[in-house]
């Protein structure tokens, strides 16, 4: 699906227009998780993408260091380590990893 919008409109406003149209064209499919960039990282966005669309918003802000994830749902980082849990935020119903190989790689 595809939706033509001015060069200056963000794209911010066009998702959930999308998001409706994929329901009514696919009612059968349920969609749980949606992977963004970092301009869709908003409170409004998040709670009406969970609240409306029941999609739990997957934020891309920089190069992550996951690659798989195990059966369990934990995910894997690059050296196919288990990734440890940094932080659950309740309130935003999310859930932070760090692999600890990324880490020390970044502090050297």
């Amino acid at each position: 699906m595809s939706e033509i919008s001015p060069r200056n409109a963000p794209d911010q406003d066009y998702i959930f227009l999308l998001l409706d149209q994929f329901k009514k064209r696919f009612p059968e499919m349920n969609i749980a998780y949606i992977v963004l960039d970092k301009g869709y990282d908003a409170e409004p966005i998040h709670w009406k993408l969970y609240e409306h669309y029941g999609i739990i918003p997957i934020i891309i802000r920089k190069k992550s260091p996951i690659q798989k994830l195990r059966p369990d749902g934990i995910p894997l980082c690059t050296w196919g380590q288990r990734m440890s849990r940094v932080v659950v935020d309740y309130d935003r119903k999310r859930t932070k990893y760090a692999c600890k190989k990324f880490v020390k790689e970044l502090n050297r």
